[in-house]
């Protein structure tokens, strides 16, 4: 659900993310979906006369899947500079970039889960352990206003009375709280 915030007379499309399962597509269907989804936004951005734009949420796909990178997808880049080019030219067809800051989050180098969601090793087909479908991507026109400090992988969060692990003591995530872990992040605009 898409809701146009006015930061200091700074207008910014903050557009909520829920794409279908891994286990109700395959990758041709989350391919189509992430066309479609990129339509609707696009035409949201003319509709507001900007690109101030932040997706967040569950894209059910790793950052580096077709339905993520594929130029009239979403188009998330991992690179900064490559982002702040603002778009890509293929065919006649201008497609503008995401970044997509949520790929250095894979493996171990911060001090977080390396990962959103865990599959348990002994599916065959799974190869990863730790996925990372819990994403926010934001257009070069607002890259200097993300607080990339300040993103992570929220593994436990504290209440009145005491903290709430998200994670079991061998890693994992707890499936009585959630079965994705969430995300946190700045904007200053």
């Amino acid at each position: 659900m898409p809701i146009e915030i006015d930061f200091n007379n700074r207008k910014t499309l903050l557009i909520g993310i829920h794409l279908p399962s891994k286990l109700r597509t395959d990758n041709t269907e989350r391919q189509f979906i992430s066309r479609k989804t990129i339509k609707e936004i696009v035409r949201l951005e003319n509709l507001c006369g900007h690109k101030n734009t932040v997706l967040v949420g569950d894209f059910n796909m790793n950052p580096f899947e077709d339905g993520m990178v594929e130029i009239d997808a979403f188009n998330a880049v991992m690179s900064v500079d490559i982002a702040r080019k603002g778009s890509r030219k293929y065919s006649g067809r201008v497609y503008d970039y995401f970044y997509n800051p949520m790929w250095g989050h894979f493996g171990d180098i911060f001090d977080s889960p390396s990962g959103t969601y865990f599959y348990n090793a002994s599916d065959y087909k799974n190869k990863y352990y730790w996925n990372i479908f819990d994403q926010v991507l934001v257009r070069p026109e607002i890259i200097d206003n993300f607080d990339l400090n300040s993103l992570k992988i929220i593994e436990s969060f504290d209440n009145e009375r005491s903290r709430t692990k998200l994670l079991t003591r061998r890693q994992s995530i707890k499936i009585d709280k959630s079965d994705h872990l969430p995300l946190y992040f700045k904007i200053e605009l």
